[in-house]
C-alpha cells in the first residue's frame, strides 16, 4: 500500500482497506468481521485467516452430512440402550406396543370432528349396542358396515 502513496497506514486502517476490497460474495463476512470485532486489536492476517476459513468451508464437500442426510447416528452403545430401552417399555405396557395392521391399509379410523363415542372412546372404535339401528337392513344391534345382507342401494 505504501507503493500507493499511504505512507502513514496504520493497521487499523489497513484492514478497514482491505475489508472495502473483498468480493461482494463476502459482504456478509465483512459486515460480521465490521460489527463483531475489534478493529484496534485486528490484523489483516487474522482477516486474512478468518476469509480462508469460510473460502474452505464454501470449497469442502459436504461428504459428512451427505452420507448421514443431516441426522444425528448412534454409536453401537447408544444404539444398544436404546434398544433395551424399548424393549423394556413394550413388555412393561398393560397393551401391547406390537405394530398391528390398519384395516384398509389406511390409519385408524378417526371420529371425525374429535366425537366421543359412548364408551368415553372415539365414536369409530366404539362397538354397536342393542340401541343401534342399522341403516341398511333397519334391525337394531349392529350397524350397516357389519350387516350380513347384500347393501341396499339407492336412498
Amino acid at each position: 500500500m505504501a507503493r500507493n502513496g499511504d505512507t502513514d497506514l496504520m493497521a487499523e486502517r489497513a484492514v478497514e482497506k482491505f475489508l472495502r476490497c473483498m468480493p461482494k460474495r463476502y459482504v456478509h463476512i465483512v459486515n460480521s468481521i465490521e460489527t463483531l470485532l475489534d478493529f484496534e486489536q485486528l490484523t489483516v492476517e487474522d482477516v486474512i485467516g478468518r476469509l480462508k476459513a469460510v473460502q474452505d468451508r464454501e470449497q469442502a464437500p459436504n461428504s459428512e452430512q451427505g452420507a448421514t442426510g443431516g441426522k444425528l447416528l448412534y454409536t453401537m452403545e447408544q444404539w444398544r440402550a436404546f434398544d433395551k430401552k424399548m424393549k423394556e417399555e413394550g413388555s412393561s405396557s398393560s397393551g401391547s406396543k406390537e405394530h398391528h395392521r390398519c384395516p384398509r391399509g389406511g390409519k385408524e379410523e378417526k371420529a371425525p370432528w374429535g366425537q366421543v363415542g359412548a364408551d368415553g372412546g372415539t365414536a369409530g372404535k366404539r362397538k354397536a349396542t342393542q340401541n343401534d339401528t342399522c341403516n341398511n337392513c333397519g334391525r337394531t344391534g349392529h350397524w350397516a358396515k357389519d350387516c350380513h345382507l347384500p347393501p341396499r342401494h339407492g336412498g
